[in-house]
């Protein structure tokens, strides 16, 4: 019994949703390190310092992948072609250089 499967769609799953809620700015809660406090809310840069947007990206993203993908039947995971495991990330690579681009040109 292999979740083999079950692993390639929670890799593709977790880039995709990553990377929408990079460009969407959009975090569950803050982590403000000035003040060593998670939030929900958003404080003003002057109360909070700058605010670590990256452990609610990381978290969301793994709680999502891991509901949808053991939501799917195994059968239907085992089918999916491993050439989509390469192609995913590297299109999303691409998609984030060419948003991060802003800072070096």
């Amino acid at each position: 019994m292999s979740r083999f499967g079950q692993v390639k769609i929670f890799s593709i799953l977790f880039g995709i949703i990553y990377t929408v809620l990079f460009y969407v700015n959009w975090s569950p809660f803050r982590y403000y390190p000035a003040m060593e406090k998670f939030t929900r809310e958003t404080l003003p840069l002057e109360e909070g310092g700058p605010a670590i947007l990256w452990y609610g990206w990381v978290i969301l993203g793994v709680a999502i992948s891991a509901v949808i993908s053991f939501s799917i039947p195994r059968k239907l995971a085992e089918k999916l072609s491993t050439g989509l495991i390469w192609i995913v990330p590297a299109a999303l690579l691409i998609a984030i250089l060419i948003y991060e681009k802003r800072w070096f040109f």
